[in-house]
């Protein structure tokens, strides 16, 4: 299309081939670069091999990358994810010196924070004097009635989460951002820290590519009276692998044949694997730990049922990525995955009652997807609502949209 503005991005997760951030990050400049007359994105070095790399395959001509790290005396305590969140704080604050010195010197237009997403971060091209766009953005909390049943570990992590949003509003770049964002790209069911000064958009910010999903996934035959249920997500108590679990249980019990695939790996995997042994499930849920992205759709193509029970999610990835294979999604009404999946496509367990009630809720939603013709019926939803809100066509529709109202074009 080719709007005449020329866009400063600060994306710190961005990196071709990954998941989650990454992946967000990725797509949101290649599809702001379809829409602009020239890009430039402010990331991490760590991203530089992998961004050269997909572009020697396919050259973006308006599409230029500045790698910015902070002074290895800074940051030589992190290593991976310890440390990355006061690494990001930091990072943002030195991105605002040099993104002014890159605006000095080419003279952008409008500037556009796109990740990381987590609203609590300041974002150091709010500081700029250049007409901004926020997000995708986002602050979601563990719903209230479920955060009694929370194990006390996860109970000192969420109330951590909550004081970070606390300190976040007395963060002065933050403010700045609210004050001065001509759009802020919010997730559905997102709180604001502050009342925004511009116009505020609710948007799912993930989206796949269908080319890559191009062969759906083939359904059991319908005389198969057992049902495969699936789950894939990096094993962190709000996940919620054991609303999952307990669920799975109480279907074993009603006598369903059900067998559950848990991929992934993370803190919460022995505290999970030991409820499912304890709960007589040891023959019935199978943890095949990381997989790689190829491996885990390979799982997925197996299952019948994509399981996302996660207490609060920003990053829907995997329910997305199910939905383009065919799979009805079962999932919290709740955060992103509330507002991705919808009636047809799947079954939102309601949270506003106790735990209890919720994993009953998540039983009686995979007993009903027992049934051969209601799945079949709700895979070929999902893979059409995807199609129709969540690929890049919609994405670059989005983007386009949001420029020409953030430009005045």
């Amino acid at each position: 299309m080719g709007l005449s503005v020329k866009v400063l991005i600060s994306a710190y997760a961005c990196e071709p081939g990954k998941g989650s951030e990454p992946y967000v990050g990725w797509s949101w400049v290649n599809a702001i670069a379809r829409v602009a007359d020239e890009v430039h994105v402010i990331t991490r070095a760590n991203n530089r091999p992998a961004i050269e790399a997909a572009l020697a395959e396919r050259p973006v001509r308006n599409l230029f990358f500045h790698y910015f790290d902070l002074p290895r005396w800074v940051r030589f305590w992190k290593r991976g994810q310890r440390g990355v969140r006061l690494y990001y704080y930091l990072w943002q604050y030195g991105l605002w010196v040099y993104a002014a010195r890159l605006h000095s010197r080419h003279g952008f237009d409008i500037a556009h924070h796109v990740t990381m997403a987590g609203m609590q971060y300041p974002p150091g091209l709010a500081a700029l004097s250049l007409p901004f766009i926020w997000g995708p953005i986002g602050a979601v909390r563990v719903p209230p009635a479920l955060k009694d049943g929370l194990h006390w570990r996860a109970r000192v992590s969420e109330a951590a989460h909550d004081a970070a949003f606390v300190i976040a509003r007395r963060d002065p770049l933050v403010r700045r951002a609210f004050l001065t964002a001509r759009m802020v790209l919010a997730f559905p069911g997102s709180f604001l820290l502050h009342p925004p000064a511009g116009k505020v958009l609710r948007i799912g910010h993930m989206f796949v590519d269908l080319s890559e999903f191009s062969t759906p996934r083939r359904p059991a035959a319908r005389g198969d009276p057992s049902l495969h249920v699936v789950s894939a997500f990096r094993m962190i108590f709000w996940k919620g692998g054991d609303l999952g679990i307990e669920a799975v249980a109480r279907l074993k019990a009603r006598g369903v044949r059900v067998r559950y695939t848990l991929v992934g790996d993370g803190p919460e995997r022995r505290r999970w694997q030991a409820l499912a042994r304890h709960l007589g499930l040891a023959d019935v849920v199978e943890f095949p730990g990381w997989l790689s992205r190829d491996a885990t759709l390979a799982v997925l193509r197996e299952g019948d049922v994509l399981l996302h029970p996660a207490y609060r999610e920003g990053w829907s990835g995997a329910v997305l990525e199910g939905m383009a294979l065919g799979l009805p999604v079962v999932c919290l009404d709740w955060g992103e995955p509330g507002h991705i999946v919808d009636g047809e496509s799947g079954v939102k367990v309601p949270v506003n009652e106790s735990r209890e009630a919720v994993v009953e809720g998540l039983a009686d939603a995979l007993e009903r997807l027992q049934d051969f013709s209601v799945r079949c019926t709700m895979g070929v939803a999902a893979r059409e609502r995807v199609r129709q809100h969540f690929s890049m066509e919609a994405l670059h529709t989005l983007v386009e949209s949001v420029y020409k109202e953030a430009t005045g074009w």
